[in-house]
């Protein structure tokens, strides 16, 4: 039986060919930067100075979850001494269909 690859392997895997780093920075930044986000969550979680969005980026046929700060002041998630996610805080998820029924007025 065939252990599925953590995102840590999978990240690492992708770095090692593209020549980039595999500490867990690098590893952060690579899942940030180099996949595609396919969901945005349009419900933020507001605060005064930034906003927190969960997102799912597809690697892969595989999803995974999470959240990215939406600054709106002058300052960085830093600054603000906020906790800046690692990939251990990153979950798989799995995609659900949902049927939805929406109404229209009629001309």
């Amino acid at each position: 039986m065939n252990k599925k690859e953590t995102l840590k392997e999978l990240l690492i895997k992708y770095n090692t060919e593209h020549g980039y780093g595999t500490e867990e920075k690098d590893l952060y930044k690579t899942f940030c930067e180099s996949f595609k986000t396919v969901w945005k969550d349009p419900n933020l979680d507001v605060h005064r100075w930034y906003n927190i969005q969960d997102q799912v980026v597809q690697i892969g046929n595989r999803f995974f979850m999470h959240y990215v700060y939406i600054i709106t002041g002058d300052m960085c998630a830093a600054d603000m001494d906020l906790y800046m996610p690692e990939i251990d805080d990153i979950d798989e998820v799995f995609p659900k269909e949902i049927t939805t029924i929406v109404y229209e007025l009629g001309n």
